[in-house]
């Protein structure tokens, strides 16, 4: 596992060492697989991502 917390999957996002498909993919799997909190960690931190790049899309406008 590389990803503990919500923290360390919005920070790799927004530095690019993670791409969004490839956390919704994990999210996908450990939900699939029946991991709950792993999915929630997932779904939770593509959530806080969106919302970051949407704002710091409407500060560049």
């Amino acid at each position: 596992m590389k990803y503990f917390t919500v923290e360390q999957v919005v920070e790799a996002l927004k530095t690019g060492a993670a791409r969004r498909h490839q956390i919704y993919d994990n999210f996908a799997q450990a939900r699939y697989r029946g991991f709950t909190e792993r999915a929630a960690l997932f779904k939770t931190a593509l959530e806080i991502f969106d919302q970051w790049k949407k704002a710091k899309e409407n500060k560049t406008e």
